[in-house]
């Protein structure tokens, strides 16, 4: 089986309001399945600001919507990114390089990982 490769996208580059960052998220999937990335980390923060995580909450509520449009396959949350949730290994085993990956096991809420289709 071929390797899935993956890719990092910075939603919170810029500090774009809710809205430019879905219209970012959403270019960036497309972008990412002409390379033939399999799988997209995205950094959105957490709102540690104090502001509420307006990214974080909008980009999953956006993801919930392309996993049922079938647009993406799932979704793992970087708080649930490690070797004990059964999605996050799907991910590894699938990608040897996210073994290698910072944020493994490290329950990082400010990144979302996301398994393309």
């Amino acid at each position: 089986m071929k390797e899935t490769s993956y890719r990092t996208v910075n939603l919170e580059d810029g500090r774009p309001v809710l809205s430019e960052a879905i219209d970012r998220l959403d270019r960036e999937i497309k972008y990412s399945k002409t390379l033939k990335v399999g799988i997209l980390k995205l950094i959105h923060g957490y709102g540690s600001s104090g502001r509420g995580g307006r990214l974080r909450t909008g980009v999953r509520a956006r993801l919930d919507e392309l996993k049922a449009n079938g647009a993406v396959r799932f979704y793992v949350k970087g708080e649930d990114f490690s070797i004990f949730n059964a999605e996050a290994v799907k991910l590894l085993d699938e990608c040897g390089e996210l073994r290698r990956e910072r944020d493994l096991n490290r329950e990082n809420r400010g990144v979302t990982f996301v398994r393309l289709k």
